[in-house]
């Protein structure tokens, strides 16, 4: 039987990668085809009738509403990126950062990786780096940058960002949360955001090194190294200290909670401020009259210091009632979810884009049409997604792939990170450690069979996700790019994939490290 789940899963991936069918087809075709295997021995037993409303109830139809809330997080992250596209903020965002660039190309190259990523904490989807990279690649050319090194900062900046993207945050969440998954193996939502983090402070960090070696001379690059090493020690030592002290961990933790909930205070209260003095202002070209101001962009930050304040918060309630009984705790802290924080970054947005002409609203109906249609791809493939992760996970499935699966050496951390690393280019080309190719079945199986805490499977597809999201030349961002900057798609593969594999290293051991009491050697979790 295991051989036949193979040959479906080898057949609908090799459609996907010869590119013979989208993914946003194969997917859905590829969950039938394992149900309609896997109930087989229903139609034989209870009939023709009884097979088919079988796959209909336990496989399409809450295949279908699954994702649910990641779909409308994919939605409500879009209607973000089409007010930003309607009022000009992003495109001034970018323009302003290469203006205080100068023309040092190092420089410039961080000043712009830095800023996509930001543009991509919120946005996401072919329509917005088609809007970004029109911007950045041109001013990166400007300064006789190579084409393929400029494609490379577009590329690494795009993950970047995608690894602080709250609508990334849901889909793990969502899919490691499922009834299927018993409850001492979900994840948690701030485990996500940690990691995240964490996995986005890892990423700069090389980032900053491919700028140093393909941007700096020789001279300026051992500087600048020099900096990068000292900053990096600096905050080793700092994190080992925190560590390490009870005392200064509830400290860091009280001052990071303050430090987020003043920085959403300034922004309230600049938003207050500007509404305010719309009525008073005359100058249309004023801060304050203008669509495409400061404040607009800064609702793209909106949303994640919402979820990062709400886990702060989480994390010092925690930390304070850590020797208080079960029974005796007191009341949970407030909590905001990941599609709260988007729907409240699109009302900062709309706020800070109102005028004395009086268009906002328009500007707001507009943008939420224009979100629907540019993440109706997304939501197609979801929905997909959705239907394959409910097929992987009917008993029939988890319990043929369950002793290949419970046989992978991943119980320790050593073996966690050896062996997910080696695989890593298995997440090239759709294969079976892509999130949007064959990587949802892994994760269904794993998932379904009780294989691995969520927060481990988070770790090793959030780290492996890395690899796809840069290097996959079967990406449709990555073959725009190319086609942008007049390079072969496979050339930016080969120039990127020796960093990006240092950053799925290194998160995989963040990982390890991270949620090493969630090992299955170190538990004794049942079923592991």
């Amino acid at each position: 039987m295991i051989i036949a789940y193979l040959a479906i899963l080898a057949f609908y991936g090799w459609l996907m990668i010869s590119r013979r069918l989208t993914a946003t087809i194969a997917i859905p075709l590829c969950a039938i085809s394992i149900a309609l295997l896997a109930m087989f021995p229903m139609l034989t037993g209870a009939g023709p009738l009884a097979y088919g409303n079988a796959i209909l109830t336990q496989v399409l139809q809450p295949g279908i509403s699954l994702l649910a809330n990641w779909v409308f997080a994919v939605i409500l992250g879009a209607v973000i990126a089409a007010q930003l596209r309607i009022s000009g903020a992003a495109e001034r965002l970018v323009r302003y950062t290469a203006e205080y660039a100068g023309e040092d190309r190092f420089r410039l190259g961080l000043s712009m990786l830095v800023i996509i990523a930001v543009l991509f904490t919120t946005l996401g989807g072919l329509g917005a780096v088609i809007l970004v990279a029109s911007i950045c690649l041109p001013v990166l050319f400007s300064l006789g940058i190579e084409r393929r090194v400029a494609g490379g900062i577009f590329l690494l900046g795009l993950s970047l960002g995608g690894a602080l993207n709250p609508t990334n945050w849901q889909g793990y969440q969502q899919i490691l949360t499922g009834e299927q998954i018993p409850e001492s193996l979900r994840l948690e939502l701030t485990d996500v955001i940690r990691f995240g983090v964490v996995m986005a402070l890892l990423f700069l960090l090389v980032s900053i090194a491919y700028l140093l070696r393909t941007l700096s001379s020789r001279r300026d690059g051992l500087r600048n190294l020099g900096g990068l090493l000292l900053v990096i020690s600096v905050c080793g030592l700092a994190a080992w200290g925190i560590a390490s002290s009870v005392t200064a961990t509830g400290i860091f933790l009280g001052t990071l909670h303050y430090l987020l909930a003043t920085l959403l205070l300034i922004l309230i209260g600049l938003m207050l401020l500007r509404l305010v003095l719309i009525p008073f202002t005359a100058n249309p070209l004023a801060w304050t009259g203008r669509t495409d101001n400061w404040l607009a962009a800064a609702s793209l930050l909106l949303p994640i210091l919402l979820l990062l304040w709400s886990a702060a918060i989480k994390a010092v309630y925690e930390f304070r009632t850590r020797d208080i009984a079960v029974d005796a705790l007191p009341p949970a802290p407030i909590n905001v979810d990941i599609l709260a924080a988007l729907t409240l970054g699109i009302i900062f947005c709309a706020l800070s884009t109102v005028t004395r002409r009086g268009k906002a609203l328009n500007q707001l109906m507009q943008a939420l049409f224009e979100g629907v249609q540019m993440a109706a791809p997304a939501v197609i493939l979801l929905i997909g997604i959705g239907i394959l992760l409910k097929a992987t996970r009917l008993e029939a499935v988890t319990a043929v792939f369950e002793p290949l699966f419970a046989a992978l050496p991943v119980s320790s951390p050593f073996a966690f990170v050896l062996t997910f690393f080696l695989l890593s280019p298995l997440a090239l080309y759709r294969g079976p450690l892509n999130l949007y190719g064959m990587g949802i079945t892994i994760m269904g199986i794993l998932t379904g069979a009780g294989v691995l805490h969520g927060s481990l499977i988070m770790a090793a597809f959030f780290s492996v996700g890395m690899l796809q999201g840069v290097c996959d030349p079967t990406n449709t961002h990555n073959v725009w790019i190319a086609n942008f900057c007049k390079v072969p798609v496979n050339e930016l593969t080969r120039l990127l994939f020796p960093w990006v594999s240092i950053i799925v290293l290194l998160g995989l051991i963040a990982g390890a490290v991270m949620f090493r009491a969630d090992f299955p050697s170190l538990t004794g979790l049942p079923g592991l």
